[in-house]
């Protein structure tokens, strides 16, 4: 390592040869996963039977879902000893359901031992990595307070977690010297990860208040960075699976670079494919509602509207009329369940959500997705945004054309506050499986005619 002096400390820069953060991600993974490629071959080679391709099916499945392929401070293959049998016997139980008896116990034994084998050899070379210096994530610690010199001082004596830190982040001055320079407050955070290519943020108990620190780790939402917490009464914390630490001291994960760049992806692709399919198969459902809109309420089929979307951008949304128009000069209500400008078509539609057939377009073209908030007019937008807090933090994903409130019932004429915890929560946990979740609830609403 050699040094660059800035504040209190040197601050560390990674050696010549070190990889950048990204590669290093990619690398490490890849040594992890080719070990384990390297363990089947191996067992299949060594009991001749196929039917380890078999049983390493659910067994990877398991692994991935456990954290084993994802990057993690503290490695040691007895820690991973549990989980890698666990998925050994998910293997042994779909060779038992698929009718297979005859030394299937044998094979799994071997697939095992392999794999054990393999971990063992790729741990040991992702650690030489880390020692050497080859492979550092520079780091950013919120708190500079005992807490965060604390740890700081564990990573610098433990290189073997892989962490370099570049400073700390605090809002108020330190009391003592920092073993690491101060770069600023919390609120700065995303200037300084751009700035120090930084890949990991540890919160560590800072003097920022709670609700500004949250507003604080939002802005950095599609950065590429893991953030991590020092949990409270972190002396009483149980050391889990889902638990990493450094050198002891446990760090909950509280979130990865946005359920990784290529489920995001996927989620892109599926609404193209979805919102596609869709629109195909519907056509002939959509002529007979543009029939039906056209003779209950005259000329006009589709209703146009600026909404808000991802970033706060406005996009027109598409839906078909389901009211007549105002009087000239009356203005619009926010919920439109009870007016009674709604003809009997409109009812209809709305009571089974096939006024909203058209946004599958603005799925299609990109303006949203198949799950995600729903979107909002631009003047009630702001209105919510200074009544409650949390409600710009809304358009950090595209709007969808359902979403987690819609299906708990918080469409028209609900909570606005529940709306906002309810899409809020969506982004931070979203996977693909909870958007087919919430894609299957939204089917059986419109089944049961429980739409707004």
């Amino acid at each position: 390592m050699t040094g660059l002096s800035i504040g209190a400390r040197p601050l560390t820069v990674a050696s010549p040869s070190a990889l950048l953060p990204r590669r290093a991600r990619l690398a490490e993974s890849g040594v992890i996963i080719t070990a384990d490629l390297v363990a089947i071959l191996a067992a299949w080679l060594v009991t001749g039977s196929p039917l380890v391709l078999v049983a390493v099916v659910p067994a990877v499945l398991y692994w991935s879902s456990a954290g084993l392929y994802g990057r993690r401070f503290s490695l040691s293959v007895l820690d991973d000893l549990s989980r890698i049998a666990l998925g050994c016997l998910w293997g042994l139980l779909a060779l038992l359901l698929l009718g297979h008896r005859p030394a299937i116990v044998s094979v799994v034994a071997v697939l095992f031992a392999a794999v054990v084998l393999a971990r063992c050899v790729s741990y040991a070379l992702l650690l030489h990595w880390r020692t050497s210096g080859r492979v550092a994530y520079p780091v950013v610690l919120v708190g500079a307070g005992l807490n965060g010199v604390s740890l700081a001082q564990r990573i610098d004596e433990h290189p073997r977690c892989g962490l370099r830190p570049v400073g700390f982040l605090d809002s108020a001055p330190p009391v003592g010297d920092l073993p690491y320079p101060l770069l600023g407050e919390p609120k700065e955070l995303a200037r300084v990860l751009q700035d120090h290519g930084v890949t990991d943020v540890i919160l560590a108990y800072g003097r920022m208040p709670t609700a500004e620190l949250v507003a604080v780790l939002r802005t950095c939402h599609r950065l590429d960075v893991e953030i991590h917490m020092l949990p409270r009464l972190f002396e009483m914390h149980r050391l889990t699976a889902g638990t990493d630490n450094v050198w002891g001291l446990p760090l909950v994960r509280l979130r990865q670079p946005i359920a990784s760049i290529w489920a995001l992806r996927v989620k892109r692709v599926l609404d193209v494919i979805m919102s596609a399919a869709a629109l195909v198969l519907l056509a002939p459902v959509m002529a007979v509602i543009a029939g039906a809109v056209r003779l209950d309420l005259g000329r006009g089929v589709i209703f146009r509207q600026v909404r808000v979307g991802l970033d706060g951008r406005p996009f027109t949304v598409r839906k078909f009329r389901s009211m007549r128009d105002l009087p000239e000069g009356a203005e619009a209500s926010w919920s439109a369940r009870d007016e009674d400008r709604m003809g009997r078509v409109g009812t209809f539609i709305r009571r089974y959500s096939l006024d909203e057939i058209p946004q599958l377009w603005n799925v299609l073209i990109g303006d949203m997705s198949m799950v995600g908030p729903r979107p909002e007019r631009p003047e009630y937008v702001d209105d919510f945004s200074r009544a409650y807090p949390r409600y710009g933090d809304r358009h950090r994903v595209p709007a969808g054309l359902t979403g987690l409130a819609a299906v708990h019932g918080l469409r028209g004429d609900t909570s606005i506050e529940d709306r906002a915890y309810f899409d809020n929560l969506y982004i931070e946990n979203w996977s693909l499986w909870l958007d087919a979740k919430i894609l299957a609830r939204t089917a059986l609403a419109v089944v049961r005619g429980t739409g707004a």
